[in-house]
């Protein structure tokens, strides 16, 4: 089978096969190397997404786990901020009046309570358990 180049020329199956690898084998080494890039760290990223501005305070802290303390009389309340800007916190709850709930009741549960400080924090992680499910 011959081929016509744009400029006219003609080429065989075999150059076209050839340009085809080329092309391939060319895509691919680039492929491999933008996967190899090193990629920016997901703190980084936060940042330019959440400056910082609207973070919590921790006498806000204090007040959320005294709300959690009254509405769910837990016998564990800890409320933790990891990165410490008060941008992202860990709730760590166990109480006995979620026994029968379901976790997502039991967040929904908490949310509700907490909504007007959640306003202010860009990510939160809640544990909710009940005293049996917490290891010993």
């Amino acid at each position: 089978m011959v081929f016509l180049e744009r400029n006219g020329a003609e080429t065989t199956e075999r150059s076209k096969l050839f340009t085809f690898i080329l092309i391939m084998i060319t895509t691919t080494k680039l492929y491999y190397r933008l996967s190899r890039m090193p990629m920016m760290a997901a703190t980084s990223v936060r940042y330019f997404a959440c400056d910082g501005a609207a973070g919590g305070t921790p006498e806000m802290i204090r007040q959320m786990e005294q709300k959690l303390k009254v509405a769910f009389d837990p016998t564990s309340c800890k409320i933790v901020d990891p990165v410490g800007d008060m941008n992202s916190i860990v709730i760590k709850i166990v109480s006995p009046k979620f026994q029968g709930m379901l976790p997502i009741a039991r967040h929904r549960a908490i949310n509700d309570l907490l909504k007007e400080e959640f306003k202010l924090i860009h990510a939160v992680q809640i544990e909710a358990k009940t005293p049996p499910v917490v290891p010993k």
